[in-house]
């Protein structure tokens, strides 16, 4: 089942095995990369990493990697409907 959350400015998706939790968040908030001007992120998983460190750097890129292709399916659905073509590569 495809859920929807909204993140401040971005929607993220999950499914019942790819959905995030308070860890995520928080890595999220602690990884460095307010500064920073690409990331990659390994196992992104539904991509909540990814999109909480583009909101927090509107000048971040970041490529989202994971080795399950439904994972991947939702990410590029994030980067659809949130308008992300030129800022996350799932």
């Amino acid at each position: 089942m495809l859920k929807s959350e909204s993140i401040g400015t971005y929607r993220v998706f999950c499914s019942d095995k790819h959905t995030f939790g308070t860890d995520a968040v928080l890595l999220a908030h602690f990884a460095g990369v307010q500064k920073a001007k690409t990331m990659c992120d390994m196992g992104t998983g539904c991509g909540i990493v990814a999109l909480l460190a583009l909101r927090d750097n509107e000048k971040l890129t970041c490529t989202a990697v994971d080795i399950q292709p439904p994972a991947i399916e939702l990410v590029f659905k994030a980067v659809k409907e949130n308008s992300l073509e030129k800022r996350l590569f799932p």
